[in-house]
Order: structure tokens, then sequence, then C-alpha cells
């Protein structure tokens, strides 16, 4: 169950709920201090005015604040489609993508993509042909309107033209869609075809892509088509893999420095880097004179246990600071144990390790004298299903864990249970959830919390209740260009709760609200502290 396209999970990360672990008063519960109101109107002028980055981040900033209503979910996926269609727009590798491929490559590429969406996406009836093609005129005539779109393939168009093509698109086209793959392509090459010989377009192929990322996109906001990986995405992997540690980089001067350090992040609780710290090597590679590329060849070149950052000197402290990043990024950390022998992890996603992580945590914490569990899952983007049906599994003793739906036979109707009996870690469990809470994450949840096994503190979870696969294409393939197609992120199955409702949309609800993320830890602990001094009261249900 993969996250988001990492624009939308990256996004989602940068929002990060601190946290304060040590102390020893624990605050009183209170209310929100964020005026989600305000932030309603304010991304409400930002989205009249075309300002999609600011409306997102006002709409998700209220959304994550408490404010999770059908409605600002329906704004955030509007302008999200948006900031996607603009971001394609400036992507190199994208655009190069473009003009390497032909027209006709681009056209077959445009069929296999939306006949493997009708036969594979989770919702059939969402997935025809004729609203497949809907969604794909859609965003071309959103995209005629994109200034850089504009200036890379139509700068000779006329105003007049671009009126006429648009409204054509409408009226046209959308008045009749396509209902079998033939006639798919067939549209889609007479929209090409009206193109160049009205508007003079530079790069037909730039169409055929609007019209498949319009596809996806009007399907959800996981959904999308992903180039091949060329140099570009090369060169951002070792920038996205520090922020996946909670590390963000910028490359000022000459050298690498921290940007920024994502609260709650693993980064924020087990390493000393601060905000404006410069790094002064990579695994033993000096970044005087940083750049992508170095720091790619660099991070190539990590040790048998990971990562070795050195810090130059900063502020009080003497002398440069050497730290090792672990690989693979831990999923599970931040152990400690508070007051009144209560324990608590931070559960920061689901991968193959996952499960082990938390056994080595569980019993550690144990003997430490740990009699209860917090797990904070709040952030947590998901990951594996499979990972998290297995750490699900280290908990709940047997009971469904979460029921999928979907065309592919692999989740057609699927049941996942456990049945793991005595060997189940048996103490009181809380789980803290918030709206950053998603995917696997809101699966994990909802199988404690039907079963009786744990109990919710925080916010309603983000309502990502689609299980998604990359979907490999391979119409452009050739024996010497075997991965030249790219692929779709495509959500291929509903995830429902052991009491059969959908996460979608809706997210799994806490047994107890607490807005304030200050003052969520400290509920936790209170409610931990009830079940010790309770061990015979019922389950909550």
């Amino acid at each position: 169950m993969p996250v988001a396209p990492r624009w939308f999970a990256l996004g989602l990360l940068l929002l990060g709920t601190p946290v304060a672990l040590r102390g020893e008063e624990l605050p009183k519960l209170s209310a929100s201090r964020v005026d989600s109101a305000k932030l309603l109107a304010e991304a409400e002028k930002a989205e009249r005015l075309g300002k999609w980055d600011t409306a997102l981040d006002l709409y998700l900033k209220s959304y994550l604040a408490g404010k999770p209503t059908p409605e600002v979910r329906e704004r955030i996926r509007f302008c999200l489609r948006n900031v996607a269609q603009i971001q394609r727009h400036r992507d190199p590798a994208f655009q190069q993508f473009i003009l390497t491929l032909p027209i006709a490559d681009a056209l077959s590429l445009y069929t296999e993509a939306l006949t493997k969406i009708q036969n594979l996406y989770v919702d059939r009836d969402r997935a025809t042909f004729e609203k497949l093609m809907a969604g794909s005129l859609d965003e071309l005539d959103r995209a005629l309107t994109d200034p850089a779109f504009r200036q890379q393939h139509l700068a000779d168009a006329s105003e007049l033209k671009l009126l006429k093509f648009r409204q054509m698109l409408r009226d046209g086209w959308r008045a009749k869609l396509p209902a079998t793959a033939g006639e798919v392509r067939r549209v889609a090459r007479d929209v090409v075809m009206n193109a160049q010989t009205n508007l003079g377009i530079k790069n037909p192929s730039a169409v055929v892509l609007e019209l498949l990322s319009g596809a996806c996109s009007g399907l959800d906001e996981y959904t999308a088509y992903v180039v091949p990986s060329g140099a570009q995405a090369e060169l951002a992997a070792p920038i996205l893999e520090l922020a996946s540690y909670g590390l963000l980089i910028a490359f000022v001067g000459q050298g690498l420095t921290v940007d920024a350090i994502v609260p709650n992040s693993w980064a924020a609780l087990h390493s000393p880097f601060r905000k404006g710290d410069r790094i002064a090597k990579v695994n033993d590679t000096t970044m005087a004179n940083a750049t992508p590329a170095s720091l790619l060849e660099a991070m190539k070149a990590r040790g048998a246990l990971g990562h070795d950052l050195e810090i130059a000197a900063v502020d009080e402290r003497d002398g440069a600071l050497k730290f090792t990043l672990p690989t693979p990024l831990p999923t599970v950390y931040g152990a400690e144990v508070l007051k009144m022998s209560i324990g608590y992890l931070r559960l920061a996603g689901f991968k193959d390790s996952t499960a082990r992580e938390l056994d080595d945590a569980v019993e550690a914490l144990k003997l430490r004298g740990m009699k209860a569990l917090i797990l904070d899952l709040r952030g947590n983007p998901g990951g594996s299903l499979t990972a998290c049906i297995a750490a699900a599994q280290r908990f709940l003793p047997n009971g469904i864990i979460v029921t999928t739906q979907g065309q592919a036979a692999e989740f057609h109707n699927r049941i996942f249970s456990s049945n793991a009996g005595m060997s189940a870690h048996d103490m009181p469990v809380v789980l803290l959830v918030d709206t950053k809470t998603m995917s696997s994450a809101e699966v994990f949840a909802a199988g404690l919390k039907d079963n009786g096994r744990a109990t919710l503190v925080g916010l309603p979870t983000f309502g990502k209740g689609f299980v998604q696969s990359p979907i490999r294409l391979d119409s452009l393939d050739t024996t010497e260009h075997p991965n030249k197609s790219g692929f779709l992120v495509l959500s291929v199955a509903s995830a429902l709760t052991p009491r059969g409702q959908g996460i979608n949309g809706g997210g799994v609800a806490p047994h107890f609200t607490e807005v304030d993320p200050e003052r969520q830890l400290s509920a936790a602990v209170s409610k931990a502290i009830d079940l010790l001094s309770s061990p015979d009261r019922p389950n909550m249900r």
C-alpha cells in the first residue's frame, strides 16, 4: 500500500507535528489554536487567484488542523491536480521525455495505459474509457491556460485560436466520448492533429502526455503516470533519501547546509543536526563545492552501517562532529519509558523490517519495566500493506485486520487476518493518530481499534484507503531499452475496516479527540494509565 506520489507525500511530511517526549509535567488538554475558518478563507482567495501552491498549503493546514470535511478534501484534490500539472510542465525529466517521444509511440503508450487502468483500477465504473477520456480532455484544457506549457509548446498560438480549440475540447470531443481502446486512440490522434493544424503545437507528444496525466489524475489524487527514470531523477534521489530521515538540505554558496529538520522525524529524535549546520563531508567525500552530482556520488559510497556525515563546527560545538545515518532507515524509533511504566515508540512507516523492529523495540522496553505501550502513528504515511499486516499481527491474537476489494485477483474480496494467538504482545496499547496518519497506517489503526485491541487518541486519520501498485507499461520497450515506457502508480483496491467500513475519504476516528498536537501525548499517557489501573475494563469498541 505505497504512499502517495513523492511530491504529495513530501508536502505532508513538511507539515510534521512536533512532539515533546521528556519533561516532568505533562500539560493539560486544550483546544486548537489554529483558526481554521481564517485558513479556509485565505485558501479560497488563493485558489481564485490561481495561486495553487498557496491554496494547497492552506487547505492542507486547515484539514490537518482538524477540519477534515469532504468539501475541504475535494478542494485539496483539485489544488493537487493543478499543482501536479504545473510541476510537470516545469520538470526537466518529464519535458525531456516528451521531446524524445515520437507521436506514434505516445499514442501507443496512451492506449496501453488507459486499457490497463480500465482493467485494474479499484472502481471499474469510474475507469470506463468514456470517463478516462473526459478526464484527459479536462487536463489538456487546463494545460492551455498554463504559461509554462504555452511557452514551451504553443508560443505562436493566438488567444483566439486557443479559445476556439478549448471550445472544441468541451463541445466537440467531449460530446462523443470513446467506448473502446481503438476509439480512444482515434480520438487522441484527432485531438493531436487538430492541435498541430490550428495551434501549430511544437511537440505533439506533449498533448498526448497531458491526456495521459489527466486520465490518471481524474480518478483520484494518488494515481499518476511516471516517466522512465533519467538523469534528473537520479540526481534528486539522494536529496529525497536524506529527506526521508527528516533532513532537508540546501546547496548554499559552495557548500551543503541543513535547511530544516522535520519535527518528529528520525533525525529530530536521534541525530545532533540543527538547522544551519554545514555538512563538511558525506562518506569521507568533501562537500566544500557540493553539487547534486557530487552528492549523488558521495551517497553511493556509504559505509557498512550507513551514511557517514561530518558536520562542521557550529555555535558552541567545538570541532567537527561525525554521525552515521543508519541504512536502511529504521521505521520504529524514539523508544522511551515515560511515567508509570508507560512505553513509547514512534512507528513512522511500514516496510519489510518493521515487524522485526517492533519485536526488538517492545522487548527492550519490557526489560526497562514497560507495562503499557503508546505507539505514535502521527504523520505515518503508510507503506507496504504486507508489512502493515505483519505488524498488526504482533498485537492481535486473532481477528480480521482488513478486507480489500478491487478488480485484481490479488485483492478481490480478500480478507487479511491474524491467528497469532499467545505469541501476540499482550500489554495495553494506545495509538496516537492524526490527520497525517495515512494509508497502511490507517489499516493498522482500524484493525486494532475494531478488534478492541487499542485505544486511539488524537484526530481522525487522513482517509487514504486505497491500495496502490506500480503497473509497468511496456508498449515502447525493446530488447536494448527494456524500461522505456514508464509506469503507472495505480489505485488497485480499497481497504475496509474489520467492521466493513471504507477508510478512503472518511479515515479512522479516535476514541478520544485531542486537537492540540502539543497535548496529544499527555492525553495518550492518561489513557494508558487508565488501562493499567483497570485491567478488567472492557475493550473499547
